[in-house]
């Protein structure tokens, strides 16, 4: 299961380590113009085990799935700094439930999705290290994590969506590409939000869900 201290506990130790790398670089000039950047991302995504509170105490598992993101970046004049507005896109498929609730142990097969679409605002510090160019960032947003015909065998377990606040850390490097104005990415990204609000019900039971997740991205960015 989740647990809520471990999450503000990544959190804290990616804002730590954003807040250092800006005071580390916010005096030291951009070599290049600020602008408009476009960026789309893909990649791996793992969802980690969900459990259930108030009542039931279960964990779903899940496959590795897929992530898609697309951002409208602007750097700041003069300071190693880009914000951005980000749409991400998250999706993968239920594969086991473990510990399921009374009267589910001898079913076995298990089936469904999670999908989630998250807006995020997102600012990324650049750190000036030549080739890899890597940064490191953090962002803030809403999501909407949706739980999609969650069934045993042939017994609907639960189909509910919520509206959460979510949060993210990203770090990754970026390579420029020769004579284009287009630039590679490499990232991992850590997303949670907070626990879904107490709508679904098993065996008569409402609960909630926390969920977080871990990306692997590949993507390009343009500059206009």
């Amino acid at each position: 299961m989740v647990n809520s201290k471990s999450k503000c506990s990544v959190l804290n130790s990616l804002l730590s380590a954003f807040l250092i790398a800006g005071a580390l670089f916010v005096t030291t000039p951009k070599t290049a113009d600020a602008g408009v950047t476009l960026s789309v991302k893909g990649g791996v995504v793992v969802f980690e085990d969900g459990g259930a509170a108030d009542g039931l105490d279960f964990e779903m598992g899940y496959d590795a799935g897929y992530a898609a993101a697309i951002a409208i970046g602007y750097d700041l004049p003069m300071l190693p700094v880009k914000v951005e507005v980000e749409y991400l896109y998250q999706t993968a498929d239920v594969d086991k439930i473990s510990d399921p609730p009374a009267g589910f142990t001898a079913l076995s097969t298990f089936s469904g999705e999670a999908t989630v679409n998250a807006l995020m605002a997102n600012a990324y510090v650049n750190l000036p290290i030549p080739l890899i160019k890597p940064y490191i960032g953090v962002g803030l947003g809403g999501a909407n994590v949706n739980y999609s015909s969650i069934s045993t065998d042939n017994m609907q377990l639960f189909d509910e969506s919520s509206t959460l606040f979510a949060y993210q850390g990203m770090i990754g490097i970026v390579f420029s590409v020769p004579v284009l104005p287009v630039e590679l990415m490499a990232e991992y990204r850590y997303f949670a939000t907070t626990d879904s609000e107490p709508t679904a019900d098993v065996v008569g039971t409402d609960f909630e869900i926390p969920f977080a997740s871990h990306l692997g991205l590949l993507g390009a960015r343009i500059e206009f």
